[in-house]
């Protein structure tokens, strides 16, 4: 459990260096403001992985309630969820522009969503979660939708072109978001079904 809270720890921090990296780069841009750095899903998902790594830490190894569980079943979602369609949508625009830092790309974007799938995988919840109870973890994706959709119409700035209604209007965004759902979809079954074929593994092993 010591390397595992090690490499928690480690993790967190690396987040945090990414986070504060982007902010210093970034920090003489005339058009750069942390309102706006701190509304993209991709720094938001990974501050709240980062909290979920060091609750990881200082529980110290004791089995966590489902509400804990859960949370960290949506952590891995956000950044799996970030990871792809950073690939997918993402990565072509910012070879070009050179938007993102190199080290915020390779963190945020490709190591820290390995990082917690590998965490959910390694230490997986003591108790099986339910597929009907899963759907909680994409309040947060729709509930940061709302708030882009809303803070845009009034500071007329996006953090992505996907969620900007400006440019090709809202149907546009609309089924963009339908995508992203449909596409977590099968990543939640798998974070939740993997926790009873892990589960059976271990116990498996023990005996």
């Amino acid at each position: 459990m010591r390397m595992l809270a090690g490499a928690r720890l480690t993790g967190a921090l690396l987040i945090w260096a990414a986070i504060v990296n982007g902010i210093v780069v970034k920090w003489h841009d005339p058009a750069f403001a942390l309102s706006n750095y701190f509304s993209y899903f991709t720094n938001l998902s990974n501050l709240f992985a980062s909290a979920m790594l060091l609750h990881g830490v200082f529980a110290n190894g004791r089995p966590g309630s489902r509400t804990v569980e859960l949370l960290r079943a949506a952590a891995a979602l956000y950044l799996l969820v970030t990871a792809i369609v950073y690939a997918l949508l993402l990565a072509p625009i910012d070879a070009h522009t050179h938007a993102t830092p190199t080290l915020n790309n390779w963190v945020l974007h490709r190591i820290m969503p390995a990082a917690l799938l590998a965490d959910w995988l390694i230490d997986p919840p003591r108790e099986r979660l339910r597929l009907r109870e899963a759907w909680v973890l994409l309040v947060f994706p729709l509930a940061y939708v709302a708030y882009t959709l809303v803070r845009g119409s009034f500071v007329d700035w996006y953090p992505y072109p996907f969620l900007d209604p400006q440019r090709n209007g809202y149907g546009f965004v609309i089924e963009n978001l339908a995508g992203i759902i449909a596409g977590s979809l099968p990543l939640i079954a798998v974070l939740v079904w993997s926790t009873s074929l892990l589960r059976t593994v271990k116990l498996g092993a023990r005996g």
